[in-house]
């Protein structure tokens, strides 16, 4: 038998109530987010760009799944690694974010990313990693490497929040090399040496990403923040920020705001805030690593 389907392992083949749904998907009622419903693509380009054609099909707390996902992208455009069935590639559909944090509203939706990125930590240290570290904006990092990547997208119209998370579980340190990504990603299999079960690993994730979503929606934010600051890859160092223009802007990392904003004290003096850029780490010896 090939090596590979021997290991392959199918997400939510022992869930209940399946029946088929939209595009070939099949669908599980009470298996998302809040008892959402899960659908399940053999294959998708990107389950966010699903989602978001398919708004009106979808229902608050569903989750989107592809088995193999062929165009995923992460931020600014980025390409993500998700070989069929080695990773999880899903997109949680949050249509009532905004009614569920009432006066938090602002600081959730602005902190979404950073939620999911400690949701991805805390499911990770469930099963044996702890030493995860979160970089800003809302990269998931595991000795040095990329383990998991965020990208929120939200459709003004309707309010809906599309959730990707994209969480390299099985794949081996040959395929992440064979792509390219030997040296910048990591997978669960490969910090640990054993391979888990993925739809056991779905159910941990979406799990906790119920949790700390209630809980900075319910005013938790602070608490948040403290779980941040913890796992922070940057504290302690001095930084170059990349923006989108390409333009680069050094100086000392002092943390993140309410509003999950990078706070930074450049040579000019006072705080410079940012809401989005590429972060270098460095130091007074000059640069240590770029993610």
């Amino acid at each position: 038998m090939d090596l590979a389907k021997k290991r392959e392992t199918r997400v939510a083949r022992r869930k209940p109530n399946a029946w088929q749904g939209p595009d070939g998907c099949v669908m599980y009622s009470g298996c998302g987010l809040w008892k959402g419903r899960l659908l399940v693509f053999e294959s998708l380009p990107s389950t966010n760009r699903w989602m978001m054609e398919h708004i009106g099909d979808c229902s608050d707390g569903d989750v989107v799944m592809a088995v193999s996902q062929s165009a995923g992208q992460g931020r600014m455009g980025r390409s993500w690694f998700a070989p069929a069935n080695r990773g999880l590639a899903v997109t949680l559909v949050l249509k009532l974010l905004e009614e569920r944090s009432g006066c938090h509203a602002e600081a959730v939706l602005m902190n979404i990313g950073r939620i999911a990125a400690v949701s991805v930590a805390d499911c990770l240290a469930g099963f044996g990693i702890g030493d995860v570290m979160l970089k800003w904006p809302n990269d998931v990092i595991v000795r040095e490497k990329k383990i998991a990547g965020i990208l929120a997208e939200r459709d003004s119209a309707t309010k809906t929040i599309a959730l990707g998370i994209g969480l390299n579980v099985n794949a081996t340190r040959h395929e992440l090399a064979d792509a390219g990504l030997g040296s910048t990603a990591i997978s669960m299999l490969a910090a640990t040496g054993g391979e888990f079960d993925m739809e056991t690993v779905l159910d941990s994730l979406i799990a906790s990403l119920g949790k700390w979503i209630d809980l900075a929606a319910d005013g938790g934010l602070s608490r948040l923040s403290d779980e941040w600051d913890k796992r922070d890859w940057l504290a302690g160092f001095s930084m170059e920020l990349i923006g989108v223009d390409g333009s680069a802007i050094r100086g000392v990392y002092r943390g993140t705001d309410d509003l999950g904003r990078l706070l930074m004290e450049t040579d000019k003096g006072g705080i410079s805030v940012f809401t989005a850029g590429d972060i270098i780490r460095t130091c007074p010896r000059g640069r240590i690593h770029a993610q």
